[in-house]
Order: structure tokens, then sequence, then C-alpha cells
């Protein structure tokens, strides 16, 4: 089951004060996957790679699915998108998403976080 996260006021005050820290703390609080804004938060690498990668959820978007991507700023890429268009797009910017750059951009992302966090845990006074 998937858990309730932040009021969006507790995310926009946390991400203000922490920065980019702030991310970490919400799934700190509330776990690698939780509900934000109507929206599914995740930081779970399995979750995160079946969205990427397994394309039967491209092929039709639910129409909530694709109703949100209209009212969302900027939401008009292939994450949004189904079908023939979603093919060509997402075929468009794929390199940059090889294993090898996945692999090596998620190795920098977790050690600069665990870098980050710990510089932060250590100004926090005991």
């Amino acid at each position: 089951m998937i858990g309730r996260g932040p009021t969006v006021a507790e995310a926009q005050r946390l991400l203000e004060e922490r920065r980019d820290l702030g991310w970490a703390e919400l799934v700190r609080r509330y776990g690698p996957n939780f509900r934000f804004g109507g929206a599914l938060v995740t930081a779970d690498a399995q979750v995160a790679e079946a969205l990427l990668m397994d394309r039967s959820h491209t092929r039709q978007r639910s129409i909530v699915y694709r109703l949100s991507g209209r009212l969302i700023p900027g939401a008009d890429g292939p994450l949004f998108q189904d079908g023939e268009r979603w093919e060509r797009n997402a075929r468009a910017v794929m390199p940059v998403f090889s294993r090898a750059n996945v692999r090596r951009y998620g190795e920098l992302i977790h050690d600069a976080t665990l870098v980050n966090y710990s510089l932060e845990l250590s100004t926090i006074p005991v």
C-alpha cells in the first residue's frame, strides 16, 4: 500500500528550507513511495525502472493520466504521451537513457545524495 505523503504546504516549506535535501527528507519521513498532490512519488529504483523501461503502460494511458498531462505545465513530453507519438519522441531521447548512462547517473546521484545528507546531518545539534 502506498501511504499518504506531505501536504503541499509541508513539502513547499521543506523544499524551501532544505533545498536539494528536501526530497531526501520527504523520503525519510514518508518512505520510498508516497502520494503527493494526487500523484505518486517514488524513490524506488525498481518502480522507476518499470516506469521508464516497460512499454506496456505507454500503449494507451488512462484518461486521468492524459488529462493530468494537459493540466501540468510543461508536461507535453514522453511521460504523458502514448501510442505512436510516445514511440516517436521516446526514440529521440533513448540514447541518453542507455543502460551505461543510467547506471553512471544513478551512482552519481546516489553518492551526491549521501554526501549532502551526511553534511546536513552533521550540522544538526545533538
